[in-house]
């Protein structure tokens, strides 16, 4: 029992790295794809979103990581301007829910803020139709 208590201790540790090293807003796409670079190639997916309204089309890379898909938008001059994250499973949402109640403001049931030393950054949890859900974080300047 206690081997299976520190596994998954081991195992929340570890989700924790990656919840508070997973936005990257203001990042750059070349820092975001050299960070995943040397991760096995069906990590990171360079992708391509259109915006009709606008004639134009923006890059976003995808990066799988343990018990999420991660999603970073990029501006035209390629600096991330929109991260989505989307649990695996509820587990995995019920686990950032908690972490995010813990770590940053609590503005309501399904958002939170988070300061730091470059301004703050909005991160809201969004229910589709279909029954799925997903996590944004934007700049809130």
């Amino acid at each position: 029992m206690k081997m299976k208590k520190m596994m998954f201790m081991v195992v929340l540790m570890v989700i924790a790295i990656d919840v508070t090293s997973q936005a990257r807003l203001g990042s750059t796409y070349k820092e975001i794809k050299d960070e995943f670079e040397n991760s096995s190639d069906d990590v990171l997916t360079e992708k391509y979103v259109s915006d009709p309204a606008e004639g134009m089309y923006y890059k976003y890379i995808e990066v799988k990581i343990d018990n999420a898909l991660v999603g970073y938008f990029f501006t035209t001059s390629l600096i991330c301007y929109l991260t989505i994250i989307v649990p695996d499973h509820d587990g995995a949402l019920n686990y950032y829910v908690e972490y995010y109640n813990k770590h940053y403001v609590i503005i309501s049931p399904t958002k939170w803020r988070m300061y730091n030393r470059n301004g703050y950054c909005d991160i809201n949890l969004k229910y589709d139709d279909d029954g799925s859900y997903h996590f944004t974080w934007t700049n809130g300047q």
